[in-house]
């Protein structure tokens, strides 16, 4: 145990309920999964460890991204992908990582999905269509909507403060269902954009109506369940963009101060 002022960095925790004594904190020997400083100090063991493979931090670039010669390595979190003309190359990062390291990795074969997203190719087209059907599994199981039909839309108007309606009553958590709903928006369905929008503002004290907004999305979700973000690939030599600026921010102008 060290002394309470010392207590500063992250090598030093609280002591558990029942267990304290005034003035002491404990010292850890290893980090604990959690804790604040976990998330940086597993990225710096795993950035020194692709570094001394031979990999290179593409700071400029994304800090996420490490290439070395022959292998490019995307990181998230404890997710990694890993790309190579070759196979033989990424066994052979593994290979270090895994004997000379001394780290744990789990394997999952190609990258048919990463984060819970489904990548499906079409091999004459080129397209490459992103999908996250047990993600809608879950957010339909979690609003407890198996019974109810799907529905046309997400949202059919903006939704408001309703300070005179109903209070909250369902048995879902909202705030972890429109968590999901914007993992879902962010990779794959970016149909969802105005109608989580609207249903995450009032996150923190929300009235039957917006529950009720909740659920259309849900059904929604439950017509489109097979839909996913398609991108289609164009000639190099050949590039245009189309732009779209919302100016009334997200439909909401003229509708509340």
């Amino acid at each position: 145990m060290m002394p309470e002022e010392q207590y500063r960095s992250s090598q030093f925790a609280e002591m558990p309920r029942g267990f304290t004594e005034p003035g002491k904190v404990l010292r850890l020997k290893k980090n604990l999964y959690d804790k604040k400083a976990a998330p940086q100090l597993w990225f710096q063991h795993l950035r020194e460890r692709l570094i001394a493979t031979g990999f290179k931090q593409m700071i400029d670039v994304d800090p996420c991204l490490f290439i070395s010669d022959k292998v490019i390595c995307l990181v998230y979190v404890d997710d990694t992908l890993l790309y190579a003309r070759n196979m033989k190359d990424i066994d052979d990062v593994i290979k270090v990582l895994t004997e000379e390291h001394k780290m744990t990795l789990e394997i999952e074969d190609d990258v048919a999905g990463f984060l819970g997203v489904h990548i499906e190719r079409n091999k004459e087209t080129g397209e490459v269509t992103l999908t996250q059907k047990g993600l809608i599994d879950r957010i339909i199981e979690a609003l407890h909507i198996e019974d109810l039909p799907p529905v046309d839309t997400p949202a059919t108007e903006c939704l408001g403060k309703d300070p005179l309606g109903d209070p909250a009553s369902a048995s879902f958590n909202y705030s972890s269902v429109i968590g999901m709903l914007w993992y879902l928006y962010g990779h794959s369905r970016p149909d969802l954009g105005f109608a989580v929008s609207q249903a995450a503002r009032f996150t923190f004290q929300p009235k039957r109506s917006h529950e009720l907004a909740l659920i259309r999305i849900g059904q929604y979700l439950k017509g489109t369940r097979t839909k996913g973000l398609i991108l289609k690939p164009m000639p190099t030599d050949h590039f245009e963009m189309d732009a779209y600026v919302d100016s009334d921010f997200l439909g909401l102008y003229g509708k509340e101060d």
